[in-house]
């Protein structure tokens, strides 16, 4: 439960962007929208130049103002608005990833993607890119790149890598293997021989 006497963050951009507020962050821009979108879009819309800059700062500004109201409310958990419904979206980065990877991976693969984040100073954290890691029986790879697909390619690549030299090992394995069995000798009695010689012997 939110603590209603706590402080607000003074920084209400780095407050926004740690992972744990997305889905508080979002609905209070989404509330924001609902209420003020066409007259900023229009605002925006008719500022040319320079003048762009100031009129975002402004409009960030009542942004600010709105959260810090809802924080000072107690931070009550904020419901769709009929105009703007809040609902998670994958980005397209992250669709050509997964589109990658199932189209090289052979059935009953699994992989995973993950958006990976540094902690700094004073509690601050950055994005720090992209990992993913591929699931294939023995074969696991993993790769690690700015991007969705970088990360993805990169993991393929580690993948192959993997599958080439395991069934490189396991041809040479193979190879090694029949190559040291014994040959048949070729001067060796015949079973039959064998018999004939042993029914002389209790004949006699």
């Amino acid at each position: 439960m939110s603590d209603p006497y706590q402080e607000p963050p003074e920084d209400f951009r780095r407050w926004a962007d740690d992972p744990e507020n997305v889905e508080a962050a979002d609905r209070v821009m989404a509330e924001f929208l609902a209420e003020e979108g066409i007259e900023m879009v229009a605002d925006l819309f008719a500022c040319r130049g320079l003048q762009q800059q100031g009129t975002a700062e402004r409009w960030m500004e009542r942004l600010r103002g709105r959260f810090e109201r809802w924080w000072s409310a107690g931070r009550p958990r904020l419901v769709d608005s009929p105009r703007i419904a809040v609902s998670d979206a994958t980005p397209a980065a992250e669709r050509e990833a997964r589109a990658l990877l199932a189209s090289n991976l052979p059935p009953g693969a699994a992989f995973a993607l993950t958006h990976r984040w540094r902690k700094l100073a004073a509690g601050a954290i950055e994005p720090d890119g992209w990992s993913c890691d591929v699931y294939d029986g023995r074969a696991s790879a993993m790769g690690r790149g700015e991007t969705p697909v970088a990360a993805a390619q990169r993991a393929l690549d580690s993948w192959r890598d993997f599958v080439t030299g395991t069934r490189v090992d396991l041809s040479m394995a193979a190879t090694e293997e029949s190559s040291t069995e014994r040959p048949p000798q070729l001067n060796a009695p015949s079973a039959a021989k064998v018999a004939d010689d042993d029914a002389g012997r209790k004949a006699v």
